[in-house]
């Protein structure tokens, strides 16, 4: 998020947090400046292409996260966290030299001890309090100190004044910022427990996002096409509610979504249909982060912000209609390689009372997971999400409000590379009257190319008077038909099928008589 910064010098300008679960080991080894020979003084396992073999701390979605803090001033500091638990791991000294913690740093604190020309290797993991109330979101401007509107960069009028430019977004596109609200989550700091120090603001802000509680009572009503639900706010920090609508319990077939603002606790459906079954349920959200558009086609295209959105539980689930049977089970399900590479699924739908499909797939023989939810009556879909050098199986089964049907048979493709080359492009020229005709013969070498493509041009680039014919799988001779006589044209050949293309053969260069 934009804002002023105050950094203090006993951090100095290399103060640094990472988030790094997945490769945890790597910033305590990273070289920095002119110690670089001494922190990667430790040996380490890499693979071939550098990369550390290593297993991750921590893999956890309790939210831990490891930080390393670098410190290149002169004083040792007690740093205190709010609202996390933070657990020493090691630190590196810039001598290349590992020190593991003190008998009495092992474990979950909220204070440790950041040493001078040390990085300091911690976890930590946000600590949400229990509360017999809910605690509200900080809404507030950027700047507290300025009037909503003002200008905290104008960056656009330093550009035209020849100034420096400041302020910038994550993806590095000049901004102007302008005094706004902004939802900061609960705020909370990291500093220096030192009094001459905090009262210097050695503390850095962090955001913490929390999800709402969740909306509990729902009720529904239906009065004619309308269906009029209600619900309790429990939450206090929810940026807006997200209601739910689906022809299953499953909320997989005919999802639609709403989304409310805050505070909301009833809202009338008037697009149900009669003797038709729904499902509802509602979510709270708390969006978290800087949602200003940024975007100025004079400045800049696409600058934006980091948000986060954090969703409570459900709500209970209510439903209105009769709950039908389940549908009969979709057959003949067939499964063909189309050009891009993609699969084609075709089925026959014996059901009458289906709301939707659900297509899944299994990758080599890996799990089966959704890949499509097609609508009513229908009976193809096309994966476009394929690559080569896989094999795909695939199975349907219809759903409606009363369950789901048995699956489809199963259909399984293979999609091969791209076909191998041809080679040995040869070509003769005769004349035809006032015309004259080429004749073309090649090698095919593959044995999975559904057609070759033959091109012909006036210049060696094939840029200029460019021709493309196809023909199907196992040609190996193309005849050009009339064409001008004294005149000399450019060929070369490639197979094709629905991996992609080969490399093109040699270039064959004829004069015709």
């Amino acid at each position: 998020m934009p804002s002023g910064r105050r950094d203090n010098p006993a951090f100095g300008d290399d103060l640094e947090h990472r988030v790094s679960a997945a490769r945890a080991l790597r910033p305590v080894f990273e070289a920095r400046g002119d110690h670089e020979g001494l922190i990667r003084a430790l040996e380490v396992p890499e693979d071939a292409d550098g990369n550390l073999v290593v297993t991750p701390i921590a893999t956890t979605d309790d939210g831990t996260q490891l930080w390393k803090i670098t410190h290149n001033g002169v004083d040792t500091h007690p740093i205190h966290v709010h609202l996390y638990e933070v657990q020493l791991l090691n630190r590196v000294g810039w001598d290349g030299i590992i020190r593991p913690p003190e008998p009495n740093e092992l474990g979950w604190k909220e204070t440790l001890r950041v040493s001078p020309l040390e990085d300091t290797i911690v976890a930590l993991r946000p600590i949400i309090p229990h509360l017999p109330f809910d605690l509200p979101n900080s809404i507030r401007l950027i700047d507290p100190t300025m009037p909503e509107g003002a200008y905290i960069a104008n960056t656009t009028q330093a550009e035209a004044d020849g100034l420096p430019i400041f302020a910038f977004a994550p993806n590095g596109e000049p901004i102007d910022i302008i005094n706004h609200y902004v939802n900061f989550g609960w705020e909370y700091v990291w500093h220096c427990h030192i009094l001459s120090h905090e009262e210097m603001d050695m503390m850095r802000p962090q955001a913490v996002g929390v999800a709402p509680r969740a909306p509990t009572d729902l009720a529904i009503s239906v009065k004619g096409s309308s269906a009029t639900l209600t619900w309790t706010d429990n939450s206090a920090n929810e940026t807006s509610f997200i209601l739910q609508r689906a022809n299953d319990g499953g909320f997989v077939s005919g999802l639609v979504e709403y989304e409310l603002a805050p505070d909301t606790t009833s809202y009338v459906d008037s697009t149900i249909k009669r003797n038709q079954t729904f499902y509802f349920r509602v979510v709270a959200r708390n969006l978290v982060g800087d949602t200003w558009d940024y975007s100025d086609p004079n400045l800049n295209e696409g600058a934006s912000f980091p948000t986060m959105a954090i969703d409570s539980e459900f709500s209970n689930t209510v439903m209105i209609g009769t709950v039908p049977t389940a549908p009969a089970a979709p057959t003949a399900l067939s499964a063909s390689v189309q050009a891009g590479p993609q699969v084609l699924l075709t089925w026959t739908d014996k059901a009458k009372n289906e709301s939707g499909f659900v297509v899944e797939r299994s990758d080599n023989g890996g799990a089966y997971a959704v890949v499509a939810t097609p609508g009513v009556k229908t009976t193809s879909y096309t994966d476009a999400a394929v690559s080569a050098g896989n094999t795909y199986t695939y199975r349907v089964m219809a759903v409606n409000a009363g369950g789901s049907s048995a699956y489809s048979n199963e259909a399984s493709v293979t999609i091969g590379g791209p076909p191998a080359a041809p080679s040995n492009l040869q070509g003769t020229a005769a004349r035809q009257g006032s015309k004259a005709r080429i004749t073309l013969t090649w090698t095919d070498n593959a044995d999975n190319e559904t057609g070759f493509e033959i091109q012909r041009a006036t210049s060696l680039n094939f840029a200029q008077g460019l021709l493309t014919v196809g023909v199907g799988p196992n040609v190996e001779t193309f005849n050009t038909g009339n064409v001008s006589r004294n005149t000399t044209y450019y060929f070369r050949v490639r197979a094709v099928n629905g991996s992609g293309a080969s490399g093109w053969t040699n270039i064959l260069i004829i004069t015709t008589p």
